[in-house]
């Protein structure tokens, strides 16, 4: 180590002297043919060397300085590796030393042939209980099994059988710690906590509160009461999917549709008749205000395809106001005249008879008259 920071030394110095000493600083003696700057170095150094060379010797000088100190701390780090190595070597020899002399005098004081240790069984065809299918013990249940008596790295830590697996498969079985758990705090198999009705019920069937069964036939169509549990309500059909209105002690078929518009909403029955027009029990110029825009809107598919006076409309609109519940009763009596005729659907379906208006009206916002009207702007 010593010969190799020498001779990096001596390289170092003999570069600086080459690159550092100017030609004007030798001496005659020095420019002799053969003799370079390195061969008369000291000579030219004691003869004197310029200024402007003294910054660069002295960075030349802390270089050596800088490679010297980095050797020197590698030397420490390799003798304190070798320290280091010889303190393991020496305790793992004390350690290997002091076991061999506790299991000798163990041996001594149990006897030969006797480690402590309960022998393990054998292993293989031959041994007793041994399952040759699954390659393990067979342990009956509930059975302590000390696992000292067992070959070691085989032992399945949930049955104790040797070789066996040491998971719970859910799909086929479930561990037993299961069973300790609290009932309050186990957790809901399905994911989401029942919760036990506690509201109104009418024949066991859950119906909604504030509502008296049988409905009044005044405001309620048929059935005024709710269906047996578990079954529909359904839309009035008989069991021959037909609908049927008593009329003047006559049974009469009718069909019926229902429709809505903004927030208004209709019921509209279409029965055979003459064309009357019924609306919550006025007639229907009459219900709209003698206005024959909401009139001809009301009954627009009807009138479309020229069968007004074929058949009476009795509607049962709520919600909204005029216009809305004209447009109700439009799509009501379109899905009432499919429901009668099916061959009309295609013409009602191209005239957008039976496309339920999704436009509502715009809220109002703050600030404003309406929900686009503004104040009046005015310069000055």
């Amino acid at each position: 180590m010593r010969e190799a920071v020498g001779s990096l030394v001596a390289m170092a110095l003999v570069l600086g002297a080459r690159a550092f000493v100017p030609p004007s600083a030798l001496t005659p003696a020095t420019r002799m043919e053969g003799s370079s700057a390195a061969d008369a170095m000291p000579r030219s150094v004691a003869a004197g060397v310029a200024e402007s060379s003294l910054p660069q010797l002295a960075g030349a000088c802390a270089a050596v300085v800088a490679l010297l100190g980095a050797a020197a701390r590698s030397s420490r780090r390799q003798r304190r590796c070798r320290k280091a190595q010889a303190v393991i070597v020496r305790r793992a020899e004390e350690l290997e030393d002091g076991l061999a002399g506790d299991d000798g005098a163990q041996a001594a004081e149990d006897g030969p042939g006797d480690d402590g240790r309960a022998e393990a069984p054998e292993t293989g065809p031959e041994s007793p209980g041994w399952n040759a299918a699954n390659k393990y013990y067979n342990i009956e249940p509930g059975t302590v099994v000390n696992s000292d008596e067992l070959p070691r790295g085989e032992v399945d830590w949930e049955s104790g059988n040797p070789g066996g697996r040491n998971y719970v498969n859910p799909w086929f079985e479930r561990s037993e710690d299961e069973m300790k758990i609290p009932k309050s705090v186990q957790p809901i198999k399905s994911g989401a906590r029942f919760l036990k009705y506690t509201g109104p019920v009418y024949n066991k069937v859950p119906v909604i509160e504030g509502l008296q069964f049988p409905l009044d036939p005044e405001k309620y169509y048929p059935p005024l009461v709710p269906p047996a549990p578990g079954a529909k309500w359904g839309d009035g059909r008989s069991p021959d999917g037909n609908w049927y209105m008593e009329v003047d002690g006559k049974e009469v078929q009718y069909w019926q549709g229902v429709g809505k518009r903004k927030v208004a909403c209709a019921i509209v029955r279409l029965i055979e008749g003459s064309g009357q027009f019924l609306v919550n029990g006025r007639e229907a110029i009459d219900y709209f205000s003698n206005n024959p825009i909401w009139w001809l809107k009301a009954c627009e598919p009807l009138a479309a395809l020229s069968q007004k006076n074929e058949f009476d409309i009795i509607a049962k609109a709520f919600g909204g106001g005029s216009s809305g519940q004209a447009g109700a009763i439009r799509l009501g009596l379109a899905r009432a005249m499919q429901e009668h005729n099916f061959n009309w659907r295609p013409i009602l379906k191209r005239a957008k008879y039976l496309t339920r208006d999704h436009r509502m009206v715009e809220p109002k916002k703050t600030g404003l008259h309406k929900a686009r009207k503004k104040k009046p702007y005015h310069k000055r």
